[in-house]
C-alpha cells in the first residue's frame, strides 16, 4: 500500500471530491481499516514525521507528512478536512492528542458524558470557541469522559494531556509521554500544528495538565 493510493481512498470520503454519502462513508472506513492494520506493522519503507528524537506514533497513514495533502476547506458544500476515527481533524493536535489517548487507554475519546456528574462538571469548564470541541474546550471533554485529575506539572513514569486555552485562535493541546524530559519549569511534549508534528518544550505554567495515566 503506498501513500497516493490511500490518499485517492481518503479524497473519495470527502464531499468536495463525491457527492454520494454512501460511498464516501466506505471509503472514510477503508482508511480507518487500513490504519488499524499499520498500527502494529514494520514502517520502515513509510515515510513518517520526526521532530528531534521524537518519532510520530499516529497510525500509517496519519504519520505520513504526505497525507491529504490537498488544500483545505471546512464549508459543508465542499468540504476537504478528513476527520480521524474520533472524529477531530486530520492533522491538527487535537487529532494527534485523541490517537495518543486512543493508544494509551484503548478508547476513543467520547463527545458525550460517561455519566450525568461528569456531564454537569464538564459544563463548569466550558470556554466559548468556535467549535465545541476546539482545543480549548479540552478540560470540558476530557472531564465528560472522567479524566479529572489536574496536576502543576507532569511527572516522570506519567502520560498527560496538556491544554493552553490561549494559544492562537483555537488553543492547544500536547501529550507528555512517561519518559519524556523535564527541564526547569518547562515540559518536552509532542503535538501536531499546522500539520507538522513538533517536539517542543512549554512552560508548564501556560498549561491545564490532565493525567491520563
Amino acid at each position: 500500500m503506498n501513500i497516493e493510493t490511500v490518499n485517492k481512498y481518503a479524497k473519495r470520503s470527502l464531499s468536495a471530491y463525491n457527492k454520494i454519502g454512501p460511498l464516501r462513508r466506505y471509503y472514510r472506513k477503508k482508511v480507518y481499516k487500513i490504519s488499524e492494520q499499520y498500527a502494529d506493522f514494520d514502517l520502515e519503507d513509510k515515510e513518517i514525521c520526526t521532530s528531534a528524537d521524537y518519532v510520530n506514533t499516529e497510525p500509517w497513514p496519519f504519520s505520513d507528512p504526505n497525507f491529504c495533502p490537498w488544500l483545505e476547506d471546512d464549508n459543508p458544500k465542499h468540504y476537504t478536512l478528513f476527520p480521524d476515527p474520533a472524529g477531530f481533524v486530520n492533522g491538527y493536535a487535537t487529532s494527534y492528542v485523541s490517537f495518543k489517548f486512543y493508544q494509551t487507554t484503548g478508547k476513543w475519546l467520547q463527545k458525550t458524558p460517561i455519566s450525568e456528574e461528569m456531564g454537569q462538571l464538564a459544563k463548569e469548564f466550558e470556554v466559548k470557541s468556535q467549535h465545541k470541541f476546539d482545543a480549548r474546550n479540552w478540560r470540558s471533554l476530557l472531564t465528560m469522559n472522567g479524566y479529572i485529575n489536574r496536576v502543576a506539572k507532569p511527572e516522570p513514569g506519567h502520560r498527560y494531556i496538556g491544554i493552553n486555552p490561549h494559544f492562537g485562535e483555537f488553543g492547544l493541546v500536547v501529550w507528555y509521554e512517561d519518559d519524556a524530559q523535564l527541564v526547569a519549569n518547562s515540559s518536552i511534549v509532542t503535538t501536531k500544528y499546522n500539520r507538522d508534528f513538533k517536539a517542543i518544550a512549554v512552560l508548564n505554567e501556560d498549561y491545564i495538565w490532565i493525567k491520563i495515566d
